[in-house]
């Protein structure tokens, strides 16, 4: 009702502007009164390091800001060049520093509010440059300013992004890692795990046909990623046997010829056993078939560890399982390569 009594806020400018009464200027307005002493006056120094940095001579510009500030600690514009030219020389440090100077002797000195929160961003400090860039727009509506806000958003959004994969990647090495270590505690592998590019490609689409076969469908259930983890193990060391006998077609069609077939999707786990010169119902076989089953638990115990730890749609449950079925994978491929090769201790 009384809307019109009300005062209204001051226009920001949208230009970056400055105390003009706490910067320091030359009071020789009459160039005839100028003593023209120029090695010792700051004002002199300051203009050949503005010259200095017209041709982007940087290094020559910061050393003449740096003298001028020590003849006069209180000059504002010379510490603001002094961070330019420190920004311009990827001397972000310096440049934060000598903002922050200019800002202790004039704390609404647009340039340099602007100039901290680019310096923070640049030295990673994507928070603080956040918070440098409000202080740029608590006094001026600098649109420079908004879009480095924009920016700032998505270099956060970005980082957070990239935390959380780093963390995946970290839980799924740690998960195949884990496995290796057992492996080579049974002596199916020496000390490192044996690789074939073909082998670990044809996971993708081993992995898929596996929970197809299982399911029906690409179900992510408990019990069919239990299963699918037993399966994945000896889909691994099968296709290192058919890899081993010369087998070419890694294909959806090719590994059921090769691997499902012969004795059924039910009995794989005995071919794969084949494959690999092991009776099934050997001692070998039933140490490799309490291994395998140990290597389904600690995969299941990964992936309810991060499921339980982060909520997840259907999209990232899937990728989680099917990272973690690539890696028993590799493990059963990595002891059936070892088995040719070599390289184990002989408990296959």
């Amino acid at each position: 009702m009384f809307a019109f009594l009300k005062k209204k806020e001051p226009k920001k400018s949208k230009e970056l502007g400055l105390d003009e009464k706490k910067h320091l200027r030359c009071k020789y307005k009459n160039k005839k009164k100028c003593p023209k002493d120029c090695d010792s006056c700051c004002f002199s120094v300051k203009l050949r390091g503005d010259i200095m940095m017209r041709v982007q001579a940087y290094d020559s510009a910061a050393e003449l800001y740096e003298e001028a500030v020590s003849m006069e600690p209180d000059y504002a514009d010379a510490w603001l060049e002094l961070g330019n030219a420190s920004t311009f020389r990827g001397n972000h440090v310096r440049a934060l520093e000598a903002y922050e100077e200019a800002l202790d002797i004039d704390e609404r000195f647009g340039e340099a509010l602007y100039g901290r929160a680019v310096a923070l961003k640049n030295l990673g400090r994507l928070e603080d440059a956040l918070t440098a860039a409000d202080d740029v727009l608590e006094y001026y509506d600098y649109d420079p300013c908004h879009g480095l806000k924009a920016e700032l958003h998505r270099l956060m959004a970005a980082a957070k992004q990239r935390e959380k994969e780093e963390r995946k990647q970290e839980e799924n090495n740690r998960l195949l890692m884990r496995m290796m270590r057992k492996a080579a505690e049974r002596h199916y592998i020496g000390d490192r795990l044996p690789f074939v590019p073909e082998i670990t490609k044809a996971a993708d689409v081993f992995i898929p046909e596996c929970f197809i076969r299982l399911t029906g469908k690409k179900s992510y259930t408990l019990e069919a990623v239990k299963a699918a983890a037993v399966c994945c193990f000896y889909g691994g060391a099968g296709v290192a046997g058919l890899w081993r006998n010369r087998w070419k077609d890694f294909s959806a069609e090719g590994i059921s010829r090769g691997l499902f077939e012969p004795k059924g999707f039910a009995c794989m786990d005995e071919y794969a056993c084949t494959l690999l010169g092991l009776e099934f119902e050997s001692l070998a076989g039933q140490e490799l078939r309490r291994f395998a089953k140990e290597m389904s638990s600690i995969a299941m115990n990964s992936i309810m560890a991060q499921v339980g730890a982060v909520k997840m749609d259907d999209r990232q449950l899937e990728v989680l399982v099917r990272d973690s079925m690539r890696d028993i994978y590799v493990v059963g491929a990595g002891i059936g390569l070892a088995r040719f090769t070599g390289e184990h201790s002989g408990a296959l």
